[in-house]
C-alpha cells in the first residue's frame, strides 16, 4: 500500500487526478455501483487509520483528518481475517467521520475493480459520497 504525499486530489466522474508541486497525474478508476454516479470533488487526501476502515479492526484513529477529505482506504483484509468488512461498510465508516470522497486502493492482482453493495443495502445512505477504486498506484 503506497502512501503518497500530495497537495491536491480531484475526484471526477471521468478522472482521478493527483496534483503535486511538480506534476499532474491522471489515474484510471472505476466508480462504485453505490453512491453518486456523476461527481466532481476537490479536497486534500487522508489515509484512514487503520487502513482497512473496518469496524471490527478497531475504531478509526484519525477522524479529524478525514473530515472534509477524500479518504483512501485499503482493499481487504483477506477473507480469513477477523477485521474484514464490505465495501459499503468501509464507505459508511469514513463517511461517518466526515469524508467527502471514498477511494479504495486495490492492491490485489485483480485489475480494476467495480465495487458493489449487498442487494438489501439502503443505497440512500451513500447518495452523497463519491466512491471509486484504483489499482495500485
Amino acid at each position: 500500500f503506497l502512501l503518497v504525499v500530495v497537495h491536491l486530489f480531484i475526484v471526477q466522474t471521468s478522472a482521478f487526478i493527483v496534483i503535486t508541486p511538480t506534476e499532474r497525474q491522471v489515474f484510471n478508476h472505476s466508480t462504485a455501483l453505490f453512491g453518486p454516479q456523476d461527481y466532481d470533488r476537490t479536497a486534500p487526501l487522508a489515509v484512514v487509520n487503520p487502513v482497512y476502515a473496518c469496524a471490527s479492526g478497531g475504531p478509526i484513529q484519525n477522524p479529524t483528518q478525514l473530515d472534509g477529505a477524500i479518504v483512501l482506504v485499503k482493499r481487504g483484509p483477506s477473507a480469513s481475517s477477523d477485521a474484514k468488512c464490505t465495501f459499503v461498510e468501509k464507505a459508511l465508516n469514513v463517511k461517518q467521520k466526515g469524508a467527502i470522497g471514498f477511494v479504495l486502493g486495490n492492491d490485489e492482482p485483480t485489475g480494476l475493480l467495480t465495487m458493489n453493495a449487498p442487494s438489501d443495502f439502503d443505497s440512500s445512505l451513500l447518495d452523497d459520497l463519491p466512491s471509486l477504486s484504483l489499482n495500485k498506484i
